[in-house]
């Protein structure tokens, strides 16, 4: 478990991870989301979905890359087994002004990044890593071919440029 402030630690495992409330954090987390059942149970969020609640939260501990993230799955297209999304969209739409505040820093990197690529995806192709990026701007996609799994997340056209094989 690794530390990310008070009441608030990563947890990885092997084949998966999240993150684990302490007492104060998850009594917060019940006043903001009355209703709300994470996957792995009380007071762990899993890493896929359910952590999204916590970045919405608490977005001064994330990087703007999954505070954007975080708000833009929440307006994004899920089922309704997807706990998370349906109660961070519910909150972001109720429009407080911690969601407000929230929203606004999602929109704030989003302008400051519109040209940066984001890594989106990607899979094995041989002895070579093919990775699929979306221009946080427009959405745009691009393909690099590697020998491994590019290490960043965010990149500039130059970088991209950079890292073919």
């Amino acid at each position: 478990m690794r530390a990310i402030a008070h009441d608030l630690e990563s947890v990885t495992t092997a084949s998966h991870g999240g993150l684990w409330l302490g007492p104060e954090r998850w009594a917060e987390m019940a006043r903001e989301f009355p209703g709300f059942r994470p996957y792995a149970g009380a007071p762990w969020l899993e890493e896929d979905c359910d952590v999204t609640l916590a970045v919405l939260l608490w977005p001064e501990l994330f990087e703007g890359l999954a505070v954007w993230e975080a708000v833009r799955s929440c307006h994004g297209n899920f089922g309704a087994d997807v706990r998370a999304y349906v109660a961070g969209k519910a909150w972001l739409l109720a429009g407080s002004p911690r969601a407000l505040a929230v929203a606004g820093k999602a929109e704030d990197w989003a302008r400051e990044s519109a040209l940066k690529w984001m890594q989106y995806g990607g899979h094995t192709s041989g002895d070579k890593w093919v990775a699929v990026w979306r221009r946080v701007g427009d959405w745009a996609e691009r393909v690099t071919v590697t020998r491994d799994i590019p290490e960043v997340m965010l990149a500039t056209d130059a970088e991209l440029d950079g890292l073919g094989v």
